[in-house]
């Protein structure tokens, strides 16, 4: 089961790594050491705990939304208007 998207910065989703408990049930199963029931139950639980980490990200994302919100955004430009003109602009006698 491949990640089909790609996020450079979340390690989790898209970084292409497999939970080691459903790699190991299937190397089980391979082996005839497991029956389908306990693969099919590892993988449920593996989309299981993807899900979970993609709707705290979004959660994540929409917090953050609600903070620059609130802020009243506008926050970034901030500094400038504190600091003033930079050197480069002021005109040169």
């Amino acid at each position: 089961m491949e990640d089909a998207g790609s996020h450079g910065d979340e390690p989790g989703i898209g970084a292409g790594r497999r939970l080691p408990g459903l790699g190991l049930q299937r190397v089980s199963y391979v082996a005839g050491k497991s029956n389908l029931l306990q693969l099919i139950v590892a993988a449920r639980l593996s989309q299981q705990s993807r899900l979970g980490y993609a709707q705290a990200l979004a959660q994540r994302y929409q917090d953050t939304t609600l903070l620059l919100v609130a802020m009243g955004g506008g926050w970034w430009e901030a500094d400038a208007r504190l600091v003033g003109p930079r050197p480069s602009t002021l005109a040169t006698p």
